[in-house]
């Protein structure tokens, strides 16, 4: 157990970002809640990976109001996927959206810099859909676990069955949007999930390795 512990104290607390990246980082932060008035300074942050991500977003219940962050890096033909998703989602923002040239050019060339001002957006966003399965969301969503004390928003869906739905050309509407809301509802349930033995600590840290059960632990020890 104080192995777990020590686990979650170096990934979440000892570890971090240099300064220039968490001073520009806690900025856009910033930015993009002031940029959210119509959520109450909420924001969705989604892991782009795939086009057609703003249906699959409309029908899960996020409306043409929602403040949207989109974390990527370079995207091949962005023209034709972001054009559609911003007419989705006119709120949409970027991280070239929210900074200058001049602020962004420190990071130019050093692709993991610029996906680290992405991970702290994702990271205090209100909720955070995953689209892949590389290191970044994996982390990322254990990172939130922590954070959150297990009751982060985060969306995972199901590709295979993402798959299927965009392949029927045949599907209403009204269906779609029930199998996506069900999605939604079964990954967001997954936020209280414990941890099997074969899965990642980093991506389910609870309830193992909060560091703040053994702080309590050590408390009531002293106390006894």
């Amino acid at each position: 157990m104080n192995i777990q512990a020590l686990r979650c104290l170096t990934n979440y607390k000892a570890l971090r970002f240099s300064e220039p990246i968490r001073i520009l980082a806690d900025n856009m932060v910033d930015r993009m809640i002031k940029r959210s008035f119509l959520s109450g300074g909420k924001y969705v942050s989604v892991h782009l990976r795939f086009e057609e991500v703003g249906m699959m977003l409309r029908g899960m219940g996020f409306d043409n109001t929602t403040s949207l962050y989109v974390a990527s890096g370079k995207i091949y033909n962005a023209e034709k996927y972001m054009t559609p998703l911003r007419r989705l989602f006119p709120f949409l923002q970027t991280k070239h959206a929210l900074v200058t040239p001049e602020e962004l050019a420190q990071f130019k060339g050093h692709s993991s810099r610029l996906a680290a001002l992405d991970y702290t957006i994702c990271l205090h966003s209100e909720v955070f859909v995953m689209t892949q399965g590389s290191n970044f969301p994996h982390f990322l969503m254990g990172h939130r676990r922590y954070m959150y004390g297990g009751h982060a928003k985060t969306i995972k869906p199901d590709k295979r069955k993402l798959v299927q739905l965009f392949d029927n050309p045949n599907i209403r509407w009204d269906r779609f949007k029930h199998h996506m809301q069900d999605m939604r509802r079964h990954s967001e349930m997954k936020g209280f999930a414990l941890r099997k033995p074969q899965e990642s600590i980093y991506t389910l840290p609870m309830p193992d390795c909060m560091c703040q059960q053994a702080e309590a632990r050590s408390r009531d020890t002293a106390r006894s």
